[in-house]
């Protein structure tokens, strides 16, 4: 079993499914609890954004990429990669709360299933892209 779980752990995507269990639950946390105060999802999104891309940063770059220094360079990308999936997120919560009456919780509950990925894909090419340029590949 545990030999099973070190073989695993030597590919990003399964270290980034790990690390984004674990950010994914810390950043809807941030959204429920701005959410509960402010009342505001466009406020909330935010602050949750804000809040939640430290830790993301630090999770990603040291367990998922194996990074052991970080440039400004890579935290500038890793923000800008959110600043990408940001408007992405407003937009679900416009059409599916705004426009679809969906409870604005369940909402940003749905998008924990495809946002995800679309961070993966930016991170993996823009943030720490692997200068050999092969398909999600052992470390």
């Amino acid at each position: 079993m545990i030999t099973l779980a070190k073989r695993l752990l030597r590919y990003k995507f399964i270290r980034f499914l790990i690390t984004g269990i674990i950010n994914t639950a810390f950043s809807y946390c941030c959204f429920i609890a701005f959410m509960f105060f402010i009342k505001i999802k466009e406020i909330a999104v935010t602050l949750e954004l804000l809040t939640a891309v430290f830790f993301n940063y630090n999770m990603s770059s040291r367990f998922v990429f194996q990074k052991k220094k970080s440039t400004i360079k890579q935290i500038v990308k890793f923000y800008a990669v959110y600043f990408i999936t940001y408007p992405l997120n407003l937009f679900h919560l416009y059409i599916t709360v705004d426009l679809w009456n969906w409870n604005v919780y369940f909402s940003q509950f749905v998008t924990l299933f495809y946002m995800p990925v679309i961070s993966f894909i930016l991170q993996r090419r823009i943030v720490f892209r692997d200068t050999t340029n092969k398909e999600i590949k052992k470390q």
